[in-house]
């Protein structure tokens, strides 16, 4: 959690200062080089957060199985880990949410309906509830 929180702050000062410095055409993301940015990404990724995201999810998954195995029915009322956008947009509506990670590297989709305007609401919501 400290190290999470330690890449957030480096990535937010990096992104004040490329804000500040009124570069444009920068890409602020990493996702790998070469890599295309979906155009509703904003955060600034950087090597350090990701590595973090990469360890955190996985353990969040391992206890929800780990639960799972325990006692399902428990388990299944209460969970922590969701996938998909209409779990997730569940869970954000619900107000069930503490965290959402979206890839910044998905297909865009321009078609009314279609998969940037499902995400926009996600991220709507979740601005609206201040989850980060």
């Amino acid at each position: 959690a400290r190290l999470a929180a330690a890449g957030v702050d480096a990535a937010a000062r990096e992104l004040q200062a490329a804000t500040a410095a009124g570069k444009k055409g920068v890409s602020l993301t990493y996702v790998g080089p070469n890599a295309a940015v979906h155009r509703l990404c904003k955060q600034v990724i950087t090597p350090e957060l990701n590595s973090a995201v990469g360890e955190l999810l996985p353990r969040i998954k391992a206890f929800q199985d780990r639960a799972m195995a325990k006692n399902a029915i428990k388990a299944a009322a209460r969970r922590w880990y969701v996938c998909g956008l209409r779990e997730v947009r569940k869970a954000v509506k619900l107000r069930k949410a503490l965290s959402v990670v979206v890839a910044p590297n998905i297909e865009q989709m321009d078609a009314v309906g279609g998969l940037d305007d499902h995400l926009q609401s996600i991220i709507d919501m979740c601005a609206e509830q201040d989850v980060p």
